[in-house]
């Protein structure tokens, strides 16, 4: 999500931190005058995006009201509906819901919601393991997923009805995958590697004048603030002064790697392999099903990575 909203790699999360500067694209929108409406199920003071990406914004809702992630879901869509009526009919707005059933796999019991069985009545981290049969895991997390789905539907349909949709811009993703030892290699959940089911995110967009189209290069979340800030909001400097990403639509140009990370370790994911950089700048190399790679040999975009990891450090 720190991505998402700077453009900038997670390894400048400490950073921002520190200096509570908020987010490029944040501060875009206040620049032009956008009504701007925060609605998180989950606290955004844990991580604490209150005083990194939202640290600009000093009276945002942080909370949503609830005993569990399904009332504070439903509390969160509630407060946008309400706060959407409210937003004047002349002003830009920009709307953040960030919904949190998938990632505690949870979801109302009822026969409507449990469409794929068997399923796991009751999470229980230690009995995972590499003989741990996943399967009924798997599908208590899918059956989140159908719930979140209903409410996304619900989200939007609000939307349809009470917005100009065709003059707005709608991006659903991901903070991040979740993975049920699809590697065999006890991993469970996230943050945990950088392999495809851990660091790959959904990601559709919906851009008013734009048809379907098929994109065949990878993007990532840095690519957001790069797209919307010149194409939206009228940024002329190169995006080079405020990003590391991609235009979103422009194929060309694009790095053979893209950047991730976790609170303990960077790493780049190439096509064939995933080159980890630990705190003193020790490298190592894995495939993409994280078994030692083949290819040890040292990335030609290391100085590019070096310069991009702090470029955008304030300098006293």
């Amino acid at each position: 999500m720190f991505t998402l909203f700077t453009g900038i790699p997670g390894s400048y999360w400490d950073s921002s931190k520190a200096s509570k500067s908020g987010s490029a694209l944040i501060k875009a929108l206040q620049t032009r005058g956008y009504e701007i409406g925060l609605f998180a199920s989950a606290p955004l003071t844990m991580p604490e995006f209150n005083q990194t990406v939202f640290a600009t914004l000093p009276d945002a809702r942080l909370n949503s009201k609830g005993n569990n992630p399904i009332e504070k879901d439903e509390s969160a869509i509630e407060d946008m509906e309400k706060w959407l009526t409210s937003v004047p009919k002349n002003k830009p707005f920009f709307a953040f819901l960030f919904l949190d059933s998938v990632h505690s796999a949870i979801f109302p019991e009822t026969e409507e919601f449990t469409v794929f069985k068997p399923y796991w009545k009751e999470v229980n981290q230690i009995k995972l393991s590499n003989d741990f049969d996943r399967t009924p895991y798997f599908n208590r997390y899918k059956n989140s997923v159908f719930f979140t789905d209903k409410n996304l539907g619900r989200a939007l349909s609000f939307l349809g009805k009470n917005i100009d949709i065709d003059k707005t811009i709608i991006v659903i993703t991901s903070d991040h995958g979740e993975e049920f030892n699809d590697t065999g290699k006890n991993y469970w959940g996230h943050n945990g590697n950088f392999t495809k089911y851990q660091a790959q995110i959904p990601f559709i967009v919906k851009w008013p004048g734009k048809a379907s189209i098929d994109i065949g290069y990878r993007t990532s979340a840095l690519d957001v603030v790069p797209t919307l800030l010149p194409r939206v909001l009228g940024c002329k400097n190169p995006v080079s002064d405020y990003s590391v990403g991609k235009d979103l639509f422009e194929p060309s140009g694009r790095n053979p790697f893209v950047y991730v990370s976790n609170y303990s370790k960077d790493a780049f994911v190439e096509k064939d392999r995933v080159v980890l950089i630990n705190e003193i700048g020790v490298l190592s190399f894995l495939d993409p099903a994280y078994n030692p790679a083949k290819d040890q040999s040292v990335p030609p975009y290391l100085k590019q990575v070096l310069e991009e990891s702090s470029r955008f450090l304030k300098k006293h």
